[in-house]
């Protein structure tokens, strides 16, 4: 257990004139409320608490977080409240701690709920004070070197919930000592068979890698030394998941992965990092396209280097990162190496959200994305960063995502500017608005005041800001719209059942009725009976008496008898609804077995579109609009689906087909042939199915046949592939 002297000792050695009493006094206090406490692995309790304020002081933190470390288990664990600690510690430590103890006391009613609020927690916390999320990285750190002690399904629960959220969020800190240890924390329990593996096979390959630095420094020391550039050489250690990545990735064996050698060269100046790449680029060969300058445009988390690949000595390809002293502090231990605490110890807002644009843009999807499955998919997108940057025509940066089109860069600019967007020249060439930017482009947006925000815009929106101004717009007109469908309908049963429709228009009325059907805004109301959600006949049963709504509702039931009918969607359960027409998306085709989503749709039906359609991100613009929907486990309907093959152009193989997928009780509705290339051919079937599972039994007896290249199922647009080459 590490000993507050030892403690002491590591804040002296930064800030000689550090307050450390407070250290003692919160040592003492944290070992009387955590007195008879242990942790699974048999230790005292106190022993977390003050190896999370060590991590925290290697990070050089001032001594108020370092503080709170020690002291931030008390108020959730213990009989010790908010305003004990105030009392004894002052204001600053209570709000850290009290940050802290928010965050951990947290229940929802599912996983996406608890990720999405806890992820919310976190972010309002940054912004109050950036040392919160610091101290709860630290206490996750540590809680991850001792989980051994946990069973295997905590294990991998934390460690996934690590990897999903914290060691992006120290990824965007720049804290890189924190983040590489927690991966190769994580893939020690995710994935312990290739953590091992790796693991004993690493330390060979970085002696190998020592070795070959220790050539090239001899051959590039004479010629730093004619420049007069003092610069240090040293091999680059993979971490073990960074490694494991590139296996996947890659999908190559370990020995493969330590086919680049990573060099890093560390200079005094700025300055010197450029002269120093002009020397490297002399001496050996660059690679084309692999040079990027994150000193002149530095990465989102303040990360500064230059990168380059060159095919070096012996014709072996060595990546050089070159960085200043202080560029290599502030990788590895980013934010800490900027905030002075004791002399700033609170930014305003402004400051720090100006300091972190990543920060600012969370705070506001935060506020704006209530919806759980949106915000989390917006803040998954921007803590994993794989960014581009583009120009402006007057030569200002802007920081995208990768894949990013026009779109994504006019709403960068500004709202108004994408909501207006008509056009874009990328490097003074005209090109359309779905057009993919490439790192570097200069883009001139062209905007018209007639124009506005288009929903297939959202097929190739990159960005979650563009994303979200754009459902936002859509959302509006959306409610506006439903708004006056919901009159129109309301008007049109009122009329029918002979009831004066001046109500509509007399706001104290309406407001009295929408009030004795449990409601009480006017524009929500009339939103919801546009949307479908709520029927007209319940407004109609309040202003006809009793007997007369009875009669007039007997006769419409059986005028509706007569009347011929769309059948409804059989086999598909409305939650909340019984009486509803429901259709299956043909952009889909979606089957029994396959994960569905459903809408309100514009006509007041329900339309049931497969999880993964290609359709989704238009559709999906308000959450309001969705409903849920189960597959009737009792129905058994068959459904059609239609399937690709590409076969081999040979006599009889049709028939084979044909009979793969009558043998498995299926019925064939169209069949279509083309030739396709000189050797082969495409057979289209729309096929009759009862579920998922009978369709995969099908997919698969057709990918057996011999002439058979492959076979897939197509869903509108995409098809997913079963490939038997």
């Amino acid at each position: 257990m590490l000993r507050c002297e030892d403690l002491v000792d590591r804040v002296l050695a930064y800030n000689p004139k550090a307050e450390v009493s407070m250290l003692r006094r919160a040592y003492v206090f944290s070992g009387k409320a955590h007195k008879g406490q242990t942790r699974m692995s048999g230790e005292l309790y106190l022993s977390h608490p003050l190896e999370v304020a060590g991590i925290l002081a290697d990070l050089r933190l001032d001594v108020p977080a370092i503080t709170a470390g020690i002291l931030h288990d008390t108020v959730e664990d213990t009989d010790t409240s908010t305003e004990e600690i105030r009392g004894y510690f002052g204001e600053e430590v209570a709000l850290l701690v009290e940050g802290l103890t928010k965050i951990s006391t947290m229940s929802f009613p599912s996983a996406e709920d608890r990720q999405a609020e806890n992820i919310r927690k976190m972010i309002i916390a940054m912004v109050h004070d950036i040392r919160v999320i610091l101290i709860k990285l630290a206490d996750r750190l540590h809680n991850m070197r001792t989980l051994e002690y946990l069973s295997r399904g905590k294990q991998i629960r934390i460690a996934r919930e690590t990897l999903d959220i914290y060691t992006p969020i120290a990824h965007r800190l720049g804290i890189s000592i924190i983040q590489r240890e927690l991966e190769d924390l994580c893939l020690k329990y995710l994935h312990p068979d290739s953590h091992r593996e790796i693991a004993a096979k690493n330390p060979e390959k970085q002696q190998e890698q020592e070795l070959y630095v220790r050539e090239i420094s001899s051959l590039l020391a004479d010629k730093l030394k004619e420049l007069d550039i003092r610069a240090a050489l040293t091999a680059m250690p993979g971490n073990l998941y960074g490694i494991y990545k590139k296996m996947v990735n890659r999908q190559v064996p370990f020995e493969r992965v330590y086919d680049v050698i990573r060099v890093r060269l560390i200079t005094e100046r700025s300055i010197d990092c450029y002269t120093a790449l002009g020397l490297i680029h002399n001496l050996w060969k660059p690679v084309p396209g692999k040079f990027e300058d994150f000193i002149g445009v530095a990465r989102t988390n303040q990360y500064q280097s230059l990168h380059t690949l060159v095919m070096g000595h012996k014709g072996h390809p060595i990546k050089f990162e070159i960085m200043t002293e202080a560029m290599l502090r502030q990788s590895e231990r980013g934010i800490t190496t900027q905030w002075k605490y004791k002399k700033s110890p609170r930014e305003s807002l402004e400051q720090k959200t100006e300091r972190f644009a990543w920060l600012r843009n969370l705070l506001q999807w935060q506020k704006e994305l209530l919806d759980s499955r949106e915000f989390l998919t917006s803040v998954k997108e921007d803590l994993f960063p794989d960014v581009i940057y583009g120009f402006t025509p007057q030569g200002e940066v802007r920081e995208l995502l990768k894949g990013s089109t026009p779109i994504d860069f006019a709403f960068n600019i500004h709202t108004e500017v994408g909501k207006q967007a008509v056009g874009c020249r990328v490097n003074g060439r005209p090109v359309a608005l779905d057009h993919v930017l490439r790192n570097g482009d200069t883009v001139e947006i062209l905007i018209s005041e007639d124009q506005t925000p288009k929903r297939e815009w959202l097929r190739f929106a990159k960005t979650p800001k563009a994303r979200a101004r754009i459902k936002e717009w859509l959302r509006a007109k959306e409610k506006e719209r439903s708004t006056e469908v919901g009159r129109d309908i309301l008007k049109s049963a009122f009329e029918k059942y002979n009831i004066d429709t001046a109500v509509l228009d007399d706001e104290t009325g309406f407001q009295e009725l929408i009030q004795k059907l449990g409601h009480h805004d006017r524009e929500k109301f009339l939103e919801n009976v546009g949307y479908g959600k709520v029927t007209p006949l319940l407004a109609v049963e309040k202003l006809l008496p009793p007997r007369e709504f009875r009669r007039l509702k007997k006769k419409e039931e059986k005028q509706r008898k007569k009347e011929p009918r769309e059948s409804p969607g059989v086999g598909i359960q409305v939650s909340g609804a019984d009486d509803i027409f429901v259709h299956l998306a043909s952009c889909c085709c979606p089957i029994p077995g396959d994960r569905i989503i459903a809408f309100i749709g514009n006509k007041r039906g329900v339309s049931v579109h497969e999880i993964e359609c290609p359709l989704i991100p238009e559709l999906d613009v308000n959450p309001e609009r969705r409903i849920e929907v189960t597959w009737d486990p009792e129905a058994r309907i068959a459904r059609p689906v239609r399937v690709r093959v590409q076969v081999m152009d040979k006599p009889g193989v049709l028939a084979d087909i044909c009979s793969a997928i009558t043998a498995h009780e299926a019925n064939i509705g169209k069949t279509q042939v083309s030739a396709v290339g000189e050797n082969t051919a495409r057979c289209d079937f729309e096929i009759e199915v009862r579920d998922r599972a009978q369709l995969d039994e099908i997919l698969l007896a057709i990918g057996k046949t011999e002439t058979v290249i492959s076979v897939e199922r197509v869903k509108g647009i995409e098809g997913t592939k079963l490939s038997t080459a």
